[in-house]
């Protein structure tokens, strides 16, 4: 089972502890193996504060991060 926490859900609480603190409890509780992944972090503090919560991963988005070239 996947239980995947959105940047957006975190703003939408106004800060990532409440969604990421429930989401792995229900994880524990679950009677199937679950993930707890971060999807589209847009900084660095969001993703280390949610596996720091128990979020099993993070994905991190940096579309919008200025490119360099090579």
């Amino acid at each position: 089972m996947i239980l995947q926490i959105n940047k957006n859900t975190t703003h939408c609480h106004g800060s990532p502890a409440p969604i990421a603190l429930a989401s792995p409890a229900i994880a524990q509780a679950a009677s199937v193996p679950a993930a707890v992944p971060l999807d589209h972090a847009e900084s660095v503090g969001l993703a280390h504060t949610a596996v720091e919560l128990g979020s099993t991963s993070a994905m991190f988005n940096t579309s919008g991060s200025p490119r360099r070239s090579g």
